[in-house]
This record gives C-alpha cells, sequence and structure tokens, in this order.
C-alpha cells in the first residue's frame, strides 16, 4: 500500500551515470575477453608483434575517464 504522502525519490543525473558506469564496465570486460583471446592465439602462433597500442582499449579509457569525471563533477555541485 502507497502511502498518499510519499512522493517518488528523484535521482537525477546519477541513474545515468550509474547505467553508462555499467554499461562501460560490461563493454571492458566483453573487450577484454576477446583482446585476450587474440593474443593468445598470436603467442601459439609465435607471432610476438605488439607494436601499437589497441586504440580500441584508449578509445574506451579517455570515454570511462570523462564519465568518472563528470560523475564527479555532478556530485560536487549536488
Amino acid at each position: 500500500m502507497v502511502e498518499p504522502g510519499l512522493q517518488a525519490h528523484s535521482y537525477g543525473l546519477s541513474i545515468w551515470f550509474g547505467t553508462a558506469l555499467i554499461a562501460g564496465g560490461v563493454f571492458v570486460d566483453v573487450f577484454a575477453s576477446l583482446h585476450h583471446v587474440r593474443l593468445v592465439r598470436e603467442l601459439n602462433r609465435g607471432e610476438t608483434n605488439f607494436t601499437r597500442p589497441s586504440r580500441g582499449a584508449i578509445a574506451l579509457a579517455v570515454f570511462l575517464a570523462l564519465v568518472g569525471v563528470a560523475m564527479a563533477v555532478y556530485l560536487i555541485s549536488v
């Protein structure tokens, strides 16, 4: 039973930042797993040319850093 005087609690932007961070974490997990499988296959074939950084990993790190900074700014301002 819902009391008539209670109002729904608004979470503002926190729910969106939290959802973005969770989705980013899931993406990181999937991306890391695929990268690991590829790396193990390359090592098993004797390929050891690791001369370039992963663009996907760098882009994802930048995205998560920006979301984290935005969340910190939001929490400080509230």
